[in-house]
């Protein structure tokens, strides 16, 4: 099984043992702190170790996951990101909107983060012990509890969470409540509204997670609205980044932002390493 294969399986799915990726010695081999963090982060993910003490949680969120999955009750609201790949909407067009109206579990299917994709965010909050988190696209707040969960079992941590359609910001919500993940705050609007004053408000960030628009253009925008607000050595993790040419152009951009001084390419995934003062770059891929 090939690894871009292995991270969309779903909590439920047997899966085949598989060889570690070459990359992860890679990175184990490499003089930075970061790298060797994901080198444990990645493992964890793909060998599926989660601890004792995260069992209650996984098995908690993925439960929430399967009620959601498995509501036909429908929903409507404005979708502001890129309805296409082309990346033919204008700017204009994409803060206009898209009215759709689906039922909850199609929506949960479609745009919730696979059970291994958010294992993944977990270990690296729990591995990077993040007192400040900044979510871009709560959706219905999946990958919003394993990020919290995290920082619970960390015994620290906050994190604020983007959403830009209300119907879907309230069933996150009650996501979080029922998961009791009070270090959860959901902001409801446009990102192009709502990120510039949250950032100087809420900043400093030392984590940040971009899942939404899904616009090559937007995603450059968005980090550098958020990079005055992060802190030294911040974590960023970018969400299908071959979701379209833009997407792959804007992360092929971002991975060598001179800010940036490792970065880790997992096919659907980028996740850079931000500091003020960076040393050359390093570089992984994943496959």
């Amino acid at each position: 099984m090939k690894f871009a294969d292995l991270i969309i399986k779903r909590f439920d799915d047997d899966v085949p043992e598989i060889a570690l990726p070459a990359g992860i010695s890679e990175l184990r081999q490499s003089g930075h702190g970061f790298a060797h963090l994901m080198a444990d982060a990645i493992e964890a993910m793909i060998t599926n170790n989660v601890a004792a003490d995260e069992r209650p949680h996984v098995d908690a969120i993925e439960a929430r996951r399967t009620e959601l999955e498995a509501s036909e009750d429908e929903i409507s609201y404005t979708d502001f990101g890129s309805a296409t790949r082309d990346e033919s909407q204008s700017m204009e067009e994409m803060y206009e909107g898209v009215d759709r109206s689906r039922s909850v579990g199609h929506l949960c299917r479609r745009t919730s983060k696979p059970y291994r994709s958010a294992l993944l965010l977990h270990k690296i909050i729990r591995s990077a012990g993040t007192k400040n988190g900044l979510e871009l696209g709560t959706c219905l707040g999946i990958s919003g509890s394993y990020e919290a969960a995290a920082m619970e079992l960390n015994g620290n941590g906050r994190m604020i969470t983007m959403e830009g359609a209300a119907p879907v910001a309230a069933l996150a919500q009650q996501t979080f409540d029922r998961l009791g993940h009070g270090r959860v705050e959901i902001v409801v609007g446009r990102f192009q509204d709502t990120l510039t004053g949250t950032v100087a408000e809420q900043g400093p960030f030392d984590y940040a997670f971009i899942d939404g628009h899904h616009d090559g253009r937007a995603t450059i925008d968005y980090y550098n609205i958020i990079l005055p607000h992060l802190t030294d050595g911040a974590i960023v993790v970018y969400d299908d980044i071959r979701w379209s040419n833009g997407m792959l152009d804007a992360w092929n951009a971002l991975k060598v932002h001179e800010s940036v001084e490792v970065s880790v390419d997992l096919e659907d995934v980028g996740i850079c390493w931000v500091c003020k003062d960076p040393k050359p770059a390093e570089h992984f891929v994943i496959e």
